[in-house]
């Protein structure tokens, strides 16, 4: 329930209180909390912060997502966890080599920092998957363990 669904104020307003409680009960009983929330984050990041949750995924970029991740990441300040940043569409229509690309522009914007997990923005949702998705799922994971 972000931007353009609802405004940073009605955020403020119906969300952040709700899920604070909730977030406050999973530390009381000793577990971590994550928020799994699509889409244009920008304008509620600091709500995010605000709540108390300990990880936010699937951060997305744009145009699905209106954040850059370093912008994220300088937001947060290491106060939650970031997960995401690879779009999972691109894992069914990406060229060759241009997981490989993407990969290493995120390490560039992380290196050094800590708060952020890759991950793709989804889960695979064809089964079975087209050879392309498993092409540059592979180009994705070697990519990303180098």
């Amino acid at each position: 329930a972000t931007p353009p669904m609802l405004s940073p104020a009605t955020f403020a307003e119906l969300v952040t209180p709700y899920q604070k409680a909730l977030v406050n009960m999973i530390h009381d009983a000793g577990q971590l909390s994550a928020i799994h929330c699509h889409g244009r984050v920008r304008r509620v990041l600091d709500g995010f912060v605000e709540i108390g949750i300990d990880a936010l995924e699937p951060m997305e970029p744009p145009p699905q997502g209106d954040i850059s991740l370093e912008e994220a990441l300088e937001t947060v300040d290491g106060r939650i966890c970031l997960m995401g940043y690879i779009q999972d569409q691109d894992l069914y229509t990406a060229r060759p080599g241009e997981m490989r690309e993407k990969v290493r522009a995120v390490r560039q914007i992380v290196e050094g920092r800590t708060g952020y997990i890759m991950t793709s923005t989804a889960t695979p949702y064809m089964h079975p998957p087209p050879p392309q998705f498993v092409r540059n799922y592979i180009e994705y994971l070697e990519a990303a363990a180098e």
